[in-house]
This record gives C-alpha cells, structure tokens and sequence, in this order.
C-alpha cells in the first residue's frame, strides 16, 4: 500500500529540529531559512524559478530580457554618456546567468554578475543594479492584538503538524529603525511587515566607499502606506504562479516576498552620502531615461507583434508592469568623510 501523506520537504524537519531546541522562531529567522538555508533554502536550490515556462513559480519585468536589457542599458547609456566606460556594472541577485547585457553594447569597463550568497565587490566607479532583490529580504512581522503589539514567531504543532504563527511580546526593536515608531493605537489585528532584511541589506550595499550609480526595480510602499493601507500585512508566498494561502505552508518550496519601504531605502542612501535620489514608477523610469531607445524600438517595429515591440510596450503599459513596479536611483560622487551619520534618524535593524 502507498502513503497517502505528502513527503515532507527536508528544510521541514531542519525547522522543526530548531524550534524544538530554541523555541519558536522570529518569523524573520523563519523567513531567512525558508530562502536561504545553504541547502534547502527556496533560492539556494537549483530549478528555475522564474519565467512563464511549466514548473516556475512567478515572473518578472527581467523575464521579457530583451526588451528589459534594452531599456535598462539604454537608459544608462543616456544618463551616463560616453563616461559610462569608466564604469564597472554589478548586477546583484542574479537568476539564470542574469540579463543579456552583451547584447546590448553597453560598453562598461566590466559586468560582474553576484547570484544570491555569493560575496560581493565594490570597484569604483560603479553601477549597482538590482531586480526584485530587496522585496525578498527577511521581515519582522508585528500584529495589534488587545491594546498592543504583538511580534509574530514560528512554532511547531505537532499535533495537525503544521508550521502556525505563535504571538509574543515583541523583541527589542529600536524606535529608530523606520521613519517614526509603530503607532501606540491601532485597529485589531492590524499587521505591519517591517522590511529589515532589507533595510540591511541596502546599508551592505552602500557602506563600502564605492562612488556611481545606485538602481534598484522593486515594490514598495511609503512608511504611511504601511501603517494605513495594508491592514493584512504585505507578505505573500508563491507558488507555480498562484498565491499560495498560508506562509507556513511547504518551507523551502514557495517564494515569500513582501513589499520594502521605500522613506527607509531613501533616508539610507542618503546617510551614505547619495544625491539625486528619486523613486518613480518604472513606466515613467523608462519614459524620462531612455527616449532614444524608446524611439528607436518604435519606429523600428512597424509590426505591432514583433516580440521586441510588444516586450516593451508590456514593461511600460501600467496595467503590466509599468505601474507594479518602481525604480529607486541615487548617485554618489563623493564617499562624505563622517558617513555614515550615527545621529542620523533611523538606523538598521536586524
């Protein structure tokens, strides 16, 4: 006779083995191991993950490569000119060999490629570009709960022998670590996703005295969204392109994301000295930077069904991609001899 009961995934045990030892697990920790466990980790095994093709799990704006490379290099080209020579671009995060930028003569000094785990470099001058690498950070999760605010942990039932969310009092978090602190009132039940993996991940980013051009596609919210808008939280777990329902469902298979906070992001950069700082969605992005690019490709494609011409009309269209996502871009010409500013108003937190 065959089992009716699904193998579990190893990460399953691995987990249960830690919350056994340690207790319940911050669900930031949960999240670090269910992407990142050197193992078994969602994004340290190796399947493809994204694309349209059977057995992905979701897609991107890098899926449609061609026409994203296009308008990405065309844009840098614009911006930076002939110097852009000088520059070194590092592509972080990357999935499957990362974007064809060879096939777009872009013409930088070098392209370094850092898949996820991977150490990085900081040559300088320098272009720093990702593509959804912040929204799949680690999150501390906090609920309001009888008057007050509760931090979410990740423990063990054996008995339906399911992962479930385990309420606690909350671990120390500075006040300091977003624009202004959790508010003392809130509805009941109210969620808010901190993003302090990502906010940490940034500061690793930017610390190293690199000078050049910082962009990051992503998906975010401002600080008042997040306390206001999103009474669920921003947290959602991906699964062969559908929204899998329960976060603790299958650690090591599902993609967990959520939305960053982009006043953290932009209050960073500019602790590190970064100027010209500007988050816009990726349609005007493209509209406002790669003119040139835009034209060409357009009166190029007469064929309203050339693959080229329908990919970027896809990344700019807003019920597509142009709206979901945004572009946040900084420069930095000079590294300030006090950076980072330790009185500054909000800082990392883990």
């Amino acid at each position: 006779m065959t089992s009716s009961h699904k193998i579990p995934h190893p990460l399953e045990a691995l987990l249960q083995v830690d919350i056994h030892n340690k207790g319940p697990l911050r669900f930031d920790r949960y999240m670090e191991l269910a992407l990142y466990h050197p193992e078994f980790g969602y994004y340290r095994q190796k399947r493809h993950r994204v694309g349209k093709s059977e057995g992905t799990d979701f897609y991107t704006a890098s899926t449609l490569a061609n026409g994203f490379t296009s308008l990405l290099a065309g844009a840098l080209k614009e911006r930076l000119g002939s110097d852009i020579s000088r520059y070194t671009l590092i592509e972080w995060g990357t999935e499957g060999g990362g974007l064809p930028w060879e096939d777009h003569d872009l013409n930088v000094r070098e392209i370094l490629r850092i898949p996820l785990g991977e150490d990085p470099m900081f040559p300088s001058p320098a272009i720093h570009f990702s593509n959804e690498l912040f929204d799949a950070q680690p999150f501390r999760r906090f609920v309001f709960a009888k008057g007050r605010w509760m931090e979410l942990f990740v423990d063990w039932n054996p008995q339906t022998e399911e992962f479930v969310e385990a309420p606690r009092t909350p671990d120390p978090l500075s006040i300091n670590s977003f624009p202004s602190p959790l508010p003392e009132s809130q509805a009941e039940g109210y969620c808010i996703d901190l993003p302090t993996g990502a906010n940490t991940l940034l500061r690793k980013i930017v610390e190293p005295s690199w000078e050049g051009l910082f962009v990051a596609f992503d998906y975010g919210r401002t600080w008042e969204n997040l306390l206001t808008e999103t009474p669920q939280g921003t947290l959602r777990g991906y699964h062969r392109h559908a929204q899998v329902h329960g976060l603790y469902k299958s650690p090591g298979e599902i993609d967990l994301t959520g939305h960053i906070c982009w006043d953290s992001m932009e209050y960073i950069l500019k602790e590190y000295g970064f100027q010209e700082i500007q988050c816009e969605r990726q349609e005007s992005f493209f509209v406002k930077n790669a003119p040139k690019t835009l034209k060409q490709v357009l009166t190029s494609c007469h064929n309203p069904l050339d693959p080229l011409r329908r990919e970027v009309a896809a990344l700019l269209h807003p019920s597509h991609f142009g709206q979901a996502f945004q572009v946040l871009t900084a420069v930095r010409k000079t590294m300030p001899k006090n950076s980072p500013n330790h009185s500054s108003t909000f800082t990392s937190d883990t």
